[in-house]
């Protein structure tokens, strides 16, 4: 086709019509025919000509004009050009407009962008700010601004969209200049409420309310819920949530139902479920801990969200299907700067609605291409509650998260909770009566308890002098009994979650809401189980240890019975003499006492081996999930050691604590009642009797002194004439006995099947026992010379002295030691004839006799008998064999039990693993015992003269 005449001529290069400046080229005519030529066609008005489409466009604004040589859309004087790259926008704002915005804000602070949530072993300090002038802020604001804010059309809503979003990224500051033109169109009243939301407004983006916080999180849903909608007909077990995404240019990208979006950076979870996440079935709480690269998200686009709840109780496009959820951002800082989200009044907290997971883009300073400053969520949490008048209902959940900012993009840890929690205020209350009826309970047996002690030690002694003991003692025994009172409060307030929440299908109570940094961030309502524990393990502890240092300290001595069998000639004096005693018998009951120091009546090594394989090879420890019953076919694990370690820590703490206590009071029962009903009866018998029988057999009985004036007699007088035998012999006396043709075993007829006695001794009978027992003990000098108390077979084979010494210098000192021994073992003979006068009874000045006059009443308060004016000492009959509690391992066997399973559930809190809280447990046992055998033996040693290399 030829050209025209309003053509230039052909261009040669491309072979094609030439036409002027701002024309194009037509073939054809209005009607579609062709033309006979080509021609050139003006374009007029504020069009310019694309030689690339051959067609006239339209300026991007109407106010634009066509001027200059070069024919380019422009601005009239009184306007600005305004464009945005993210928006791709480019118009004309008439300058009084943005005079307008300039007086309201500064324009120039409004691409600047503050980062001031930094990791203080990043920077070095937590207080670190830096501000960055923002590409994305710089592009998009004052578009956004001033389309929104002189919104016309219903295209401006992308506007509004887009100022809202830099809000947003701002954590909502209310200094920052797109929340405050934000904050001024909201004000404006342009814009009416839809959606009977405060904050939601007409052609505005709902970014956040304007109710009071409180009123907002206790939004009622009309949905009834239940663990298992099958057997709770008209219920639903499930949530659904719904999740809209935009760009940060303001355009919706869509709607999607929630899956596992909330975990952005997770690669896999050892939690899911075949549909949809385990943690939307109602009821089941999930802590997923993992570690993201954010060097993977600096490619991907910048977004934001909006959470819906969905009512499922209505159908699709009924009006209030979709509920917002409301989001408590914890960096937002009100207008003074304060952090009003990260405190624990509710009633202050500032609530949005949008929100954002990870922001590489903003952090992209003007003219540059990599980001400076990448914000990131750290923690995301999702609280659903249930609502107070009836735990079948529920609230609106609530969405809080907590961000962190950071200048190298490296491999950092994430966390997202999810928690389903009910009002617990009558759970408190009634937790609080038991408490306080313990305290008061427990107060009283102390009150008891130093009565009982005051009686038993103080002998018409002044007030004042004994003050002091009194109060040490009342606090000794406040710790012993704090201990069992805070445990079994505890134990109960525990095992009602335990079996009511795991065992529920109707919805009955939620579990607590658990806040893991606890420590950091205030306190949630597992903080006094968090003080309670350590405090409960201090207080058994300390009680223990003290039961430990009282065995350690008794007045202890053996008493030998035995006769000498005959009357030999002494070859130095040429007189007869008795023939010696062995003291093999003694060695031999000594070395028995001294094994019972550290027996217990049940196995800690079976208790932990027998808990750990309940926990860990039956899968026992699942039951500590917070996860319903009905709803565990939803949740499954993977076999790999960290979905075991994430399964271990997602454990709850009351359920934690539940579980392990009641499997090892099961177990620690189970001994007791196998030794007490089967293998103490049919297969032999206690420990302590044997050792009663042992001394019988050798006729050597036991005194022993636990108190001031106050402790235990073991009669052991076997009515045979001699005990130092032949086999032979001793066979022949216990068939004799066992025939009926001895006398008993007993000290009075009227106990005939007692050997064992409670003691209250006078002051009197108490000095001169001590002073006796001091000498033994080579506490007092002899001589002007002291001993140590070690031994008399340790001091005969002691060295000698090196050869260098004197010859008479060696001499003397083995002198001196043999004279202190040959004064120890004559005072040991004074105290043994001393105590066996006064078992008899024979010694008119320290006489005593059987307390009968205790009734049911004060044994079982444990009432002693008041001994103020006493002049005689009492026999009380032991029948109970109270003298193990006061002497042995084994009468404390129930506080070992509970120091035992403390110190498990304590580590167990702590560490969050069952195996390290064994090994933390039976560590402690060793050092207890060692410690318990060391200052046993050493009190022996000291006590019986047996060298403690003769104590095996």
């Amino acid at each position: 086709m030829p050209c025209g005449n309003s053509t230039l001529g052909i261009q040669n290069s491309m072979r094609e019509c030439k036409c002027d400046a701002n024309s194009i080229l037509q073939e054809k005519n209005k009607n579609g025919s062709f033309l006979d030529a080509k021609e050139c066609v003006v374009c007029t008005g504020n069009t310019v000509a694309n030689s690339l489409t051959n067609t006239c466009e339209v300026c991007p604004d109407p106010a634009m004009v066509v001027a200059g040589d070069n024919y380019v859309c422009t601005c009239p004087g009184d306007y600005q050009l305004v464009t945005s790259a993210f928006m791709g926008v480019q118009k004309c704002v008439h300058k009084t407009r943005i005079n307008l915005i300039s007086s309201k804000i500064t324009l120039s602070n409004a691409k600047e962008i503050t980062y001031s949530s930094f990791l203080k072993e990043e920077m070095g300090s937590s207080d670190s700010v830096i501000t960055v002038a923002s590409a994305v802020l710089d592009d998009i604001f004052l578009p956004a601004t001033t389309s929104c804010y002189f919104y016309q059309t219903e295209r401006d809503v992308v506007s509004c969209q887009a100022l809202g979003n830099l809000c947003v990224l701002q954590h909502f500051y209310p200094a920052a200049p797109s929340c405050a033109m934000f904050d001024l169109i909201q004000r404006s009243g342009r814009s009416s409420t839809i959606n009977s939301i405060n904050g939601w407004f007409t052609t505005l983006p709902f970014l956040s309310y304007r109710s009071v916080a409180s009123s907002v999180v206790q939004t009622p849903v009309a949905m009834k819920m239940s663990s298992d909608a099958t057997s709770n007909e008209g219920s639903v077990d499930h949530l659904e949530l719904v999740l809209a995404s935009y760009h940060v240019n303001g355009t919706l990208i869509g709607l999607r139902s929630l899956a596992n979006e909330l975990a952005y950076c997770q690669q896999g979870s050892s939690i899911g479920a075949a549909n949809s996440p385990s943690w939307m079935r109602f009821g089941v709480s999930a802590l997923s801990e993992y570690s993201c690269n954010l060097e993977a998200l600096t490619a991907s686009t910048l977004m934001l969200h909006e959470l819906f709840l969905v009512d499922q109780t209505k159908s699709n496009g009924e009006d209030g299907r979709y509920i917002p959820v409301p989001v408590k951002n914890l960096n937002y800082r009100d207008s003074s700067g304060i952090f009003v989200n990260q405190d624990s009044d509710i009633a202050n907290d500032f609530l949005s609605h949008r929100f954002f997971f990870y922001d590489v883009q903003t952090g992209i300073p003007v003219d540059e291409t990599s980001p400076k400053v990448i914000r990131y969520a750290e923690s995301i949490t999702l609280t659903v509650r249930t609502q107070a008048s009836d735990p079948h209902w529920i609230y609106v959940p609530e969405l809080t998260i907590a961000y962190i900012d950071t200048q190298s993009p490296r491999s950092v840890a994430m966390a997202f909770r999810v928690t389903y929690t009910s009002d617990t205020e009558a759970f408190w209350s009634f937790a609080k009566a038991l408490f306080t009826v313990g305290c008061v309970l427990a107060g009283c047996r102390v009150l008891l308890q130093t009565f009982n002690w005051y009686r038993r030690s103080i002998r018409n002694e002044i007030v004042e002098n004994a003050m002091w003991q009194v109060l040490s003692t009342m606090i000794s025994y406040c710790a012993s009994n704090f201990a069992p009172v805070s445990f079994s409060v505890m134990l109960v307030m525990c095992s009602y979650f335990f079996m009511v929440f795991r065992l529920q299908s109707s919805t009955v109570l939620m579990l607590p809401e658990v806040n893991y940094d606890a420590l950091a961030r205030g306190v949630d309502e597992y903080y006094p189980f968090r003080v309670l524990l350590p405090l409960s393990f201090f207080c058994q502890m300390v009680s223990v240890f003290q039961h430990v240092y009282r065995q350690a300290q008794l007045q202890l001595f053996f008493i030998d019975w035995e006769k000498p069998r005959a009357t030999i000639m002494d070859i130095d004096s040429v007189k007869p003499t008795q023939a010696p005693i062995s003291v093999w018998r003694m060695i031999l009951v000594v070395n028995e006492w001294n094994k019972l120091q550290t027996v217990r009546k049940t196995s800690l090594r079976f208790t932990l081996l027998v808990v750990l394989f309940l926990l860990y090879g039956c899968n026992l420890r699942m039951l500590s999930l917070p996860v319903p019953r009905a709803q565990m076919q939803y949740v499954t694990f993977t076999a790999t050691a960290s979905s075991t370690d994430a399964a271990d820590h997602q454990l709850n703490p009351y359920l934690r604590f539940a579980n392990v206590s009641i499997w090892w009071l099961l177990i620690c029962v189970s001994q007791r009642l196998w030794k007490w009903v089967i293998f103490e009866r049919y297969v032999d018998e206690p420990r302590e009797q044997l050792f009663i029988d042992l001394c019988t057999v050798s006729k050597v009985s036991c005194l022993f002194l636990d108190e001031a004036y106050h402790g235990f007699y073991l009669h052991c007088r076997s009515p045979h004439p001699f005990a130092d035998g032949s086999m032979r012999d001793l066979v022949g006396q216990l068939k004799q006995e066992e025939a009926g043709l001895t006398a008993g075993r007993h000290l009075d007829s009227t106990f005939p099947n007692c050997q064992t006695f409670e003691i209250f001794v006078t002051r009197k009978w108490k000095r001169k026992f001590s002073n006796l027992h001091s000498s033994v003990r080579g506490d007092s000098p002899v001589d002007g010379r002291g001993g140590n108390g070690e031994g008399l077979i340790q001091r005969s084979f002691s060295p000698k002295g090196p050869p260098t010494l004197p010859l008479k210098h060696t001499d003397l000192k083995r002198q001196n030691d043999m004279a202190v021994t040959e004064v120890m073992v004559r005072n040991a003979e004074q105290l043994r004839d001393f105590l066996q006068s006064f078992v008899e009874n024979q010694n008119d000045r320290f006489r005593w006799r059987i307390y009968r006059a205790h009734t049911y009443l004060t044994s079982f308060l444990g009432t002693p008998p008041d001994m103020s004016f006493s002049k005689q000492s009492l026999f009380l009959p032991d029948t109970d064999s109270k003298f193990a509690k006061a002497s042995l391992l084994l009468g404390i066997e129930n506080e070992l039990m509970l120091l035992d399973l403390l110190c498990f559930c304590l580590f167990d809190l702590w560490v969050g693993n069952h195996a390290i809280s064994a090994l933390a447990t039976y560590a402690l046992q060793t050092v207890l015992l060692s410690t318990r055998a060391h200052v046993g033996r050493r009190n022996i040693a000291r006590s019986t003269l047996v060298d403690s290399r003769f104590l095996i």
